[in-house]
């Protein structure tokens, strides 16, 4: 659900059927097709869809979690601790230290309410193209099915392409 202003701003620039591909041929597993990982001497990437970037994004390495003995931890990936240890360091001292940084859990729980349906970024990216994909095909069969019922544009005439410009 968060994704759908991410599907309709592809959709708007022409983009979802490019996307949509990426998606399902990309062997890059578990990372984000939007980001774009910095150069081996930089630990600087970027995001090519900042503007409608999902919350977890927003959050991610300004966030922490609790443990299994509910004392609250930052929240790192992979990635980051093998990038910016010195900066993973800084960031769990000033959390023990008192720092109260965003939860995910509250995030987390408050996301589940809405969709309940955790999933990989990508599979998320993905469904809310195929969601908002099929939004636009219904919308677009309406208007070209009221137009033929009254002499406008046939159904037959009117070419409905999931992601690509009639």
């Amino acid at each position: 659900m968060e994704m759908l202003p991410l599907a309709r701003e592809l959709f708007q620039r022409r983009e979802a059927y490019q996307v949509l591909e990426r998606l399902i041929s990309d062997g890059r597993a578990g990372m984000c097709i939007f980001f774009i990982p910095g150069s081996s001497e930089s630990t600087d990437g970027h995001c090519l869809c900042y503007s409608y970037r999902p919350t977890v994004c927003r959050l991610f390495g300004f966030a922490a979690w609790k443990n299994k003995r509910g004392i609250q931890e930052a929240a790192f990936c992979k990635r980051q601790k093998e990038w910016s240890p010195d900066l993973v360091a800084t960031a769990e001292d000033a959390i023990s230290k008192g720092l109260n940084p965003p939860d995910y859990t509250h995030f987390s729980i408050r996301f589940s309410a809405l969709d309940n349906k955790l999933m990989p970024i990508n599979r998320a990216i993905h469904l809310a193209v195929e969601r908002y994909g099929l939004r636009v095909q219904m919308a677009e069969a309406t208007v070209v099915g009221r137009d033929s019922q009254h002499g406008g544009i046939h159904g037959s005439q009117a070419a409905v392409s999931f992601g690509k410009a009639a």
